[in-house]
């Protein structure tokens, strides 16, 4: 854990300068009261001088969020927050949070309190924490020892009052003693893996004394497995030194590979904390270009729900993609095409939501369906096609914002690919559609000319690809821009053009490495462009 003592000597006012973790922490919570539900949470100030929760903090357990609107928590002291209330709550509360969609669970929710984008402090609640007797019985759930790791179960019991200590010291406060370590927020990136991937793996690991190591197993079965140190020195992948996040990376596995993976955590007094195992499904690379593209998509269509997308058949012959597979960003989401199922050449077929609504709307054959999972309209989605084997043959990770086309969100037009035979996740190389509802089954309404890009006149050449530290960006334009784009079409990165060269080094805008991936290169001279794909190694 950080010494909460050393880091109060040096603190200054509040309003001043941003909190650190911990320096306040979540220290009470009534999430099953007696009756009605008259839920509440008290936060505690660690430290020696007042700090100010303004429009920058919020409290949230990830579904409903409520944001501060300036209240002082005193130096060492308290501040009770109601975030639901059935009619007849039991005390006056500093905060009044309720209307705000925090409602917390019974049986386990989360309890998070944010200053702009750092987590000061968060609480992984389980009903089955201490003797239990906070699940409804009438005491709230205590933390024992402020300093103590937030997340550890050792350091909760229920209240020895009924209805809690409301912004007093709670009955139970003092030291929790000894307790193992705490890890936390565990993630992988990239999330869809292939065989040319490292897989960074990061977590949050606490400690109320000192973290001895952390390290990460990983294999293709649970019982054999490979071990891995993670660290946290601020040069594997896991922000800055000493900020409690470590990372650590699985190498790269076989094609078709599942690759199960667990943390263990262990302190000076030999104590541990495991997580339960994580796994990942290792894909063939994302091709650049294949026979069969996805060439219009409809993901948030006018009234009724009748999402769809349209495949081409680039080729000269058919092709039967029978036993083919589309998915969206879940790999739970998937519809497999049915058996006989052949685009003619140069041809399309529509897959969609609801074949009735689209046949009667557009009057088409070539429409099949219906798959059961809905196209993400506000965080952007992915549309994915394998082969009956799981080779990726096509991948769209498409955004309803720029730099996609906004007006596809809603307002009518569908997606449609300019260029079938140019990167098709290239967010360039999408417009909207001319046409209201879009054009399923038949030409797109937006083609190429001289106006719109993908130009065959640009000549690109990256090297070396893959690359580990920096990459070195030859085209015929002598000036421009070039810009990075992860899959997930957010821009990474924009470096200038000059005679013809770039280099980048893998960092983002704020100077941070980004994660190991396969990254979109787009070169822009104001009227042409075209796009590579590149892959960053670590």
């Amino acid at each position: 854990m950080r010494n909460i003592a050393m880091a109060t000597l040096f603190l200054l006012p509040a309003m001043l300068f941003a909190a650190s973790p911990g320096d306040i922490v979540v220290n009470e919570i009534m999430y099953n009261s007696i009756g009605s539900d008259e839920e509440w949470v008290e936060l505690y100030n660690t430290t020696d001088s007042d700090i100010i929760l303004d429009a920058d903090w919020i409290l949230t357990d990830n579904e409903g969020t409520y944001t501060f609107e300036g209240v002082t928590v005193p130096a060492g002291g308290y501040l009770t927050i109601e975030v639901l209330t059935g009619g007849s709550f039991p005390f006056t509360p500093d905060v009044d949070a309720t209307g705000h969609g925090i409602q917390l669970s019974n049986t386990s929710d989360e309890v998070v309190l944010k200053e702009g984008s750092v987590t000061i402090d968060s609480v992984k609640y389980h009903d089955s924490w201490g003797d239990g007797a906070h699940d409804g019985d009438g005491p709230s759930l205590e933390r024992i020892d402020p300093a103590a790791p937030s997340n550890s179960p050792e350091n909760w019991n229920s209240s020895t009052v009924d209805g809690g200590t409301p912004g007093a010291e709670n009955s139970i406060h003092g030291s929790a003693g000894d307790l193992p370590p705490v890890i936390s927020d565990v993630t992988y990136s990239p999330t869809y893996v292939t065989t040319d991937d490292e897989v960074l793996v990061t977590a949050t690991v606490t400690d109320d004394s000192l973290v001895a190591s952390v390290i990460l197993y990983h294999g293709t079965d649970t019982t054999s497995l490979s071990a891995t140190e993670m660290l946290d020195d601020g040069a594997h992948g896991d922000g800055e030194a000493g900020d409690y996040l470590y990372g650590g990376r699985i190498p790269p596995y076989m094609l078709g590979d599942t690759v199960y993976f667990r943390i263990i955590g262990t302190d000076n007094h030999s104590q541990e904390d495991t997580t339960d195992f994580y796994s990942f499904i290792v894909r063939s690379p994302i091709p650049t270009v294949s026979d069969v593209v996805i060439n219009e998509i409809m993901y948030n269509s006018i009234g009724a729900d009748t999402e769809w997308v349209e495949l081409l058949n680039r080729t000269d012959s058919p092709i039967d993609i029978s036993g083919y597979t589309m998915k969206d960003n879940d790999d739970s989401h998937q519809f497999v095409f049915p058996e006989g199922t052949i685009i003619p050449p140069h041809s399309f077929i529509v897959v969609c939501k609801d074949t009735a609504a689209v046949t009667a709307r557009f009057g088409i054959t070539n429409v099949i369906g219906n798959f059961a999972f809905g196209l993400n309209n506000s965080g952007g989605d992915w549309v994915r096609i394998f082969d009956p084997e799981e080779n990726l043959i096509d991948l769209v990770a498409y955004l309803p914002t720029s730099p996609w086309p906004e007006e596809a969100n809603g307002g009518g037009p569908s997606l449609e690919l300019i260029d079938p035979s140019s990167d098709n996740n290239d967010p360039a190389n999408w417009r909207a559609s001319e046409i209201d509802y879009g054009t399923p089954g038949t030409t797109n309404s937006v083609g190429i000319d001289e106006e719109i890009i993908l130009s065959k006149k640009i000549e690109l050449r990256a090297y070396p690809n893959p690359f580990n530290s920096s990459i070195r960006i030859n085209t015929s334009v002598e000036a421009g821009k070039l810009l990075i784009y992860n899959l997930r079409g957010e821009m990474v990165q924009s470096i200038k053009i000059e005679d013809g060269q770039s280099v980048w080094d893998g960092c983002n805008f704020n100077g941070e490495s980004v994660p190991t991936g396969i990254y979109i290169v787009r070169i822009d001279n104001g009227k042409r462009a075209t796009s590579a794909k590149i892959l960053f190694l670590k």
